[in-house]
């Protein structure tokens, strides 16, 4: 079976433990950081994360556009390593998943963002620079 290239990028996103995937957040936020990179404070990547879990944590219509938003907003892969580590850190919960899957707890066949919205937040994080 041949991946497409956006299949490649979204695995490579989920699945990758590297100092280039700040959705590994252990790994990425280990490694050296300049002192001039600019960091989030921890109320700041709490207040990311949590935008990012009301956005989605609702019954009937999710808000793709607010989770959209942060990572959009988010200037560097850096600061995205930190939303992620705040949003395991407060909701134990992978961030990716939680993007992908919202907050079921009774199924209606919805739940997260839409393939092509969850693809917008993939592709717009690999763009961004490292710090």
């Amino acid at each position: 079976m041949v991946t497409t290239g956006a299949e490649n990028r979204t695995s490579t996103a989920e699945t990758t433990t590297s100092k280039e995937n700040p959705f590994s957040f252990k790994t990425y936020l280990a490694q050296s950081i300049p002192k001039t990179a600019k960091l989030l404070t921890a109320k700041g990547a709490y207040q990311n994360a949590k935008q990012v879990y009301d956005a989605l944590d609702v019954t009937w219509n999710e808000d793709e556009d607010i989770a959209i938003g942060v990572f959009t907003a988010l200037p560097s892969k850096l600061q995205v390593a930190q939303v992620a580590q705040s949003f395991y850190t407060y909701y134990k919960k992978d961030i990716l998943d939680y993007l992908k899957n919202g907050n079921k707890t009774i199924d209606f066949g919805t739940g997260g963002l839409s393939d092509a919205a969850y693809q917008r937040v993939i592709d717009n994080v690999t763009r961004k620079p490292k710090f």
